[in-house]
């Protein structure tokens, strides 16, 4: 009972907020903007079935076989995605309206109801062309190939054994039912032409190649094809850290390590607005 009382409060929560969702975006686009009767119907039982498979598809996920409701969860999730743009637009042209609705109070200037008619159809088709197009942008972005960012870091006190040290930080990789494991195949090819000496996952959002210097700093240089060219100096086993903001990087995937690497500690900090972050990643012992 002390389980099921907490699951049934978030249950009711994300049911109020995905109706509301729903509602708001079927008044925007069929209400407001007096559709045909027979258009109307249509829009409205299509809004009524992108709504209902966001749950639907999340229980089924854990009933059946991943390959069986995979279909179902993309139409679930890029409709979630999309769902939210279109309230996240629509309030932002719902100030505008406000504004405006303000200014012709103040004046005494009423709306003509056909024109009201039309700025709602101007809004709903503008919206969901701009939806539309962030939508693609965005599935485009998380199917395509990872994105890498060369970082040059310098640390103080760096054993010279170390120098020229190459770390690869993956993160923001969301392997689910969604992305397989053809497109974390893809992922690893990425990250072994980047001649890594070692390989790690953090929270931060993008993946990124990074070469320590005792003396300064070095950069990855890439190919032709925008891949990383330079291989490390030695072909060292490496490991998959999995970080916590609590407790140092535990190493999934231990390895032997050098002892120069055993002995190493890496610590950045940043300061912000007076408030200090730090992060200490130890090596595998």
């Amino acid at each position: 009972m002390q389980r099921i009382l907490p699951f049934l409060v978030f249950l009711a929560i994300a049911l109020i907020l995905i109706g509301g969702m729903h509602y708001y975006v079927w008044a925007r686009v069929v209400r407001d903007t007096h559709l045909p009767e027979a258009a109307a119907r249509v829009v409205t039982l299509a809004i009524v079935a992108l709504g209902v498979s966001l749950p639907l598809a999340m229980i089924a996920s854990r009933l059946f076989a991943k390959a069986v409701v995979r279909p179902a969860m993309w139409v679930a999730f890029v409709w979630m995605g999309m769902g939210f743009l279109f309230v996240a637009f629509f309030g932002i042209a719902d100030l505008g309206r406000l504004a405006a609705a303000l200014v012709r109070r103040i004046s005494g200037t009423p709306l003509d109801p056909a024109k009201r008619v039309f700025l709602a159809r101007t809004v709903a088709a503008g919206v969901g062309g701009v939806v539309a197009g962030l939508s693609a942008v965005g599935i485009r972005s998380a199917l395509g190939e990872v994105q890498v960012k060369e970082l040059d870091i310098f640390l103080r006190g760096l054993p010279a054994e170390l120098a020229g040290f190459k770390l690869v930080q993956i993160s923001d990789v969301h392997v689910g039912p969604l992305l397989r494991k053809d497109w974390v195949a893809q992922v690893v090819d990425r990250i072994a032409h980047c001649g890594r000496r070692a390989a790690c996952t953090s929270p931060p959002a993008t993946t990124s190649t990074t070469r320590a210097s005792r003396n300064g700093t070095r950069t990855c240089p890439r190919s032709a094809s925008g891949r990383c060219a330079t291989s490390a100096s030695s072909s060292l086993p490496g490991s998959i850290w999995r970080e916590s903001k609590t407790r140092p990087a535990r190493p999934i995937c231990p390895a032997p390590w050098p002892a120069a690497i055993r002995r190493a500690r890496w610590s950045c900090s940043r300061t912000s607005r007076g408030s200090s972050w730090k992060r200490r990643a130890t090596a595998c012992r």
